[in-house]
């Protein structure tokens, strides 16, 4: 996560993104994916990005960006939303990940609860974003 930090919702659940290597899902591989931890580190759900067997053969690290825990939406669909990403997607830049911290998906068109929204960013993310004050803040690097 470029040196940035876990985050946490207000139920103690951590959330971090991991870089390359391998994936097998329930077996305990969680390469290129979100993955949600209890306080006792144990997971508890993840997504995976369908492409990532791609991601990992082509250095993409998902996990070059951190993730954000936005503030909980009471009236919404979905109330509790994660966002996130890498270097790693549509080129050229990346994609920016937002998914329902209740159901993350699993793997990503396997049949799961779907993503909230996955859009195109034109730079590579080095850092977490920050959620203040209503605003979604997040610093791209590198250019097409």
């Amino acid at each position: 996560m470029a040196g940035g930090a876990p985050t946490i919702d207000s139920n103690n659940n951590l959330y971090v993104i991991t870089s390359n290597g391998d994936y097998n899902g329930p077996a305990g591989e969680f390469s290129d994916s979100f993955v949600k931890l209890d306080s006792n580190l144990i997971v508890q759900d993840w997504f995976t990005p369908q492409d990532q067997a791609m991601m990992e053969s082509g250095n993409g690290d998902l996990g070059a960006g951190g993730a954000a825990v936005l503030a909980d939406l009471p009236n919404a669909p979905v109330k509790h939303l994660l966002i996130g990403g890498g270097k790693i997607g549509q080129r050229p830049g990346c994609e920016l990940y937002v998914m329902n911290r209740d159901a993350m998906g699993q793997l990503e068109g396997a049949g799961g609860p779907p993503l909230v929204q996955k859009f195109p960013v034109l730079r590579h993310i080095f850092a977490t974003p920050a959620f203040w004050n209503n605003t979604l803040y997040i610093a791209g690097k590198d250019g097409p």
